[in-house]
């Protein structure tokens, strides 16, 4: 029997990415979409696959997108759609998930990332089948201990630490509701934690500005700024001032080695019921990723510290605009963990899936790719 995948946050980065290979490893796919602007997910399925070298997707027979919300009971599903997806699921793929608050303060992040887990949790109870769970959360709701980032559930008194932010905590307490509601009933499922997802090794494609695309755009959207206000006499020095520890390590890592490694987990008997670190023994420090933005924009006058004197030289307006763009990666900016992976290794060898280490030509596919992408996107308007 063919196996079908109930997909959640398809539209996204990771999840688009994912559903591709489900495709392409036969599956029938329902990805849950919001508004009508999402239901025009097949041109990007086919384009991501395309970008892959895939083979020509049935999408008429294996994709469809059904409208739906997973903040609403029941995951926003007509009755219908419900009752179809419950009769035929074998996979759950849950990625939806938000970042930042969308004007509603905190809450709209805990609607989806906690509330929207919840809605998926009961809607796995109306399944007639074996339904597999595999939640994607992040590495950055591991619990740290003396700077290192365990496979482990955070404890539930540690979930409100001033240092966590409103999406980690989110997150963290997402996947012990997870475990805790699965191991209730004996399903089977995985936690998946990947840190930093980063363009496809081989071509740099990604989708949206999330994460290091995000910082990018960014800096793009600054130069843009800046030649318009400056004109024909703006130099390309950005004279940027950036609140960050240019020596911090960043575990960023190609979308590609996250979705084979999160494949071969799920397709494991051993690693049923498991939490993983997706990470790459391998970091980059984080003055290397803004030169290779900076290099890729044709910029310079990035200077990362922690100890700007702002009192003596206020922030510019270009500085005050980039920081509100980086109000979410900011924090990344400054702090970071070592990364434990063993259960992840103790699965999936490094001799046969090797950790990516991130050179300055893989970041240079990634801003290429982006650069392109976001010209275009300019271009139109």
């Amino acid at each position: 029997m063919k196996r079908t995948a109930f997909v959640t946050g398809a539209t996204g980065f990771l999840g688009a990415f994912f559903t591709v290979h489900l495709l392409q490893q036969g599956f029938r796919v329902y990805a849950l979409v919001r508004n009508a602007s999402e239901r025009s997910l097949s041109p990007v399925i086919n384009q991501i696959n395309h970008q892959l070298s895939g083979p020509a997707l049935n999408l008429s027979d294996n994709f469809f997108c059904v409208d739906g919300d997973v903040r609403i009971a029941n995951c926003g599903l007509s009755d219908g759609d419900a009752t179809r997806i419950a009769g035929e699921v074998t996979d759950v793929w849950h990625f939806a998930a938000a970042f930042e608050g969308s004007g509603n303060g905190d809450n709209s992040v805990f609607e989806t990332n906690v509330g929207g887990t919840d809605n998926l949790l009961n809607f796995l109870l109306t399944c007639q089948t074996s339904v597999r769970l595999n939640y994607v959360s992040t590495a950055y709701a591991s619990p740290v201990v003396d700077g290192i980032a365990w496979e482990d559930l955070a404890a539930s008194e540690s979930l409100n630490r001033s240092e966590k932010n409103v999406y980690e905590n989110t997150k963290a307490e997402a996947e012990r509701r997870v475990s805790e509601f699965c191991d209730k009933r004996e399903l089977e499922y995985r936690i998946f934690r990947p840190p930093i997802v980063a363009g496809e090794s081989g071509s740099g494609s990604s989708l949206g500005y999330t994460g290091y695309q995000g910082v990018f755009r960014a800096l793009y959207l600054l130069k843009r700024r800046l030649e318009i206000n400056i004109g024909e006499d703006f130099d390309n020095d950005l004279r940027l001032r950036v609140i960050a520890n240019p020596a911090l390590p960043v575990n960023v890592v190609p979308v590609d080695f996250v979705v084979n490694s999160m494949w071969r987990l799920a397709e494991s008997v051993r690693t049923a019921n498991g939490l993983f670190n997706i990470t790459s023994r391998s970091a980059v420090n984080l003055d290397a990723l803004f030169k290779a933005a900076s290099q890729s924009l044709g910029v310079f006058g990035i200077s990362l510290s922690t100890k700007h004197d702002f009192d003596a030289e206020p922030l510019t307006m270009a500085e005050r605009l980039f920081r509100r763009r980086m109000k979410f990666q900011e924090p990344y900016f400054l702090t970071s963990n070592q990364f434990d992976s063993s259960k992840f290794r103790d699965h999936v060898a490094e001799s046969d899936l090797p950790s990516p280490a991130c050179e300055p030509e893989y970041l240079a596919r990634c801003n290429k790719y982006c650069l392109e992408a976001m010209e275009l996107e300019f271009m139109a308007t």
